[in-house]
């Protein structure tokens, strides 16, 4: 085979790797299910483990919205934070805006009222 084409296998190929600790872990898992499918042990709780896994998907499903209420929370004390003086300036600086866009909202709104009237 030439240097492209095994190259070309290798990269279509997919690998997956896992850790040492990880792969002990897991054989050591296999070897006590069989120990206990086989009834050389019958100390295992089964049930904990379905339990524990129950409750690891649990929290894994409610993290994003933790995440999401701490970031709101986050962001309420910020405003929280801003004293009335500093919150009468931002008013004060957009309010002028705010009545343009209010008057122009208002203008389209009334062409809109005549255009209905003329159908």
């Amino acid at each position: 085979m030439s240097g492209k084409s095994e190259r070309g296998e290798r990269i279509k190929k997919k690998e997956h790797y896992m850790s040492d600790g990880a792969f002990s872990v897991l054989e050591e898992s296999l070897e006590q299910a069989l120990q206990h499918a086989r009834g050389e042990r019958g100390d295992f709780r089964v049930a904990a483990g379905a339990e524990a896994l129950r409750r690891q998907q649990q929290q894994a499903a409610e993290k994003p919205a933790f995440l999401k209420r701490q970031a709101c929370a986050e962001e309420l004390a910020k405003l929280a934070a801003i004293d009335d003086e500093t919150l009468a300036k931002l008013y004060a600086e957009s309010a002028e805006e705010d009545c343009v866009m209010a008057e122009e909202g208002m203008a389209d709104y009334v062409r809109g009222l005549e255009r209905e009237d003329r159908l």
